[in-house]
C-alpha cells in the first residue's frame, strides 16, 4: 500500500531542499554608450535566505578581457527602502553601496552599487570578467526588486576603444525557483494517482 502522507512529505522536502535561488537575471540589452549588441555583460543570481536576498553580480563579457563593471543601479520597490543593510561580502569588494529615494533624472534606480575603476596593479581591484561579487541585502527579498525592461542598468567600462556602455534586462524575472515548480507538477502527479487509485478501487468493488 502507498503511503500517499509520506509521499507528500518527501515531494514537500525535495522542493524546499533547493528552493533558495529565486531567480537569475542577465543584462544583455543596451541602453546607452557603446553599442555591443546582443550580449550577456553581466549576470545576476538572487537568493532569497530568510527575510534577507543574496545577490551575486559576475562579469561575464569574456568578448572584451578589459571590460569592468564599475557599477550596478536596482530598484528597490519594497516598504522601507531606509531598512535595507549590506554585508557579508565576498569576491570582489564593491567601493559602496548607496540608497537614495529620490534618484536624479537618467538614473531609474534607487540602490547603487560601485566598484573600483583604478587601474592600479593592472586594474586587480576592478570587477573584470569572469569575477563576481556577492553579499546580502538584509531586510529584502527578491519580489522587493524591479528588474524590468530599463529600470535596472549596469555600467560597464573599458569595451571596445576603451568606451563604456550601459546595460539593462529584457524582461523582468520569474521569482520562482525550479525547484517549486517541480514541487507543483509533483503534487499533481499525486493528485492523478489518488484518482487513479480511487477508481482502480471502485471498479473492484463494482
Amino acid at each position: 500500500m502507498i503511503n500517499f502522507r509520506a509521499l507528500t512529505l518527501a515531494i514537500a522536502l525535495s522542493g524546499v531542499a533547493g528552493a533558495s535561488q529565486a531567480a537569475v537575471v542577465y543584462y544583455n540589452t543596451y541602453v546607452t554608450g557603446a553599442d555591443l549588441g546582443t550580449t550577456n555583460v553581466a549576470k545576476v543570481e538572487l537568493t532569497d535566505s530568510g527575510s534577507n536576498t543574496i545577490f551575486k553580480i559576475s562579469n561575464t563579457l569574456a568578448a572584451y578581457p578589459a571590460g569592468f563593471i564599475n557599477q550596478l543601479g536596482l530598484d528597490y520597490v519594497g516598504s522601507a527602502l531606509s531598512a535595507l543593510g549590506f554585508g557579508n561580502f565576498s569576491g570582489v569588494a564593491p567601493l559602496s553601496i548607496s540608497t537614495n529615494s529620490a534618484p536624479p533624472p537618467g538614473n531609474p534606480y534607487n540602490v547603487v552599487i560601485d566598484w573600483n575603476t583604478s587601474n592600479a596593479g593592472g586594474g586587480i581591484h576592478r570587477l573584470n570578467p569572469g569575477e563576481d561579487t556577492a553579499f546580502t541585502v538584509f531586510n529584502a527579498n527578491t519580489w522587493d526588486f524591479n528588474f524590468a525592461n530599463g529600470v535596472t542598468q549596469i555600467h560597464v567600462n573599458a569595451t571596445a576603444n576603451g568606451n563604456s556602455t550601459k546595460y539593462t534586462t529584457p524582461v523582468a524575472p520569474v521569482p520562482l525557483p525550479a525547484a517549486g515548480l517541480m514541487l507543483i507538477g509533483g503534487l499533481a502527479g499525486l493528485a492523478a494517482l489518488k484518482r487513479r487509485r480511487k477508481q482502480t478501487q471502485v471498479a473492484a468493488v463494482a
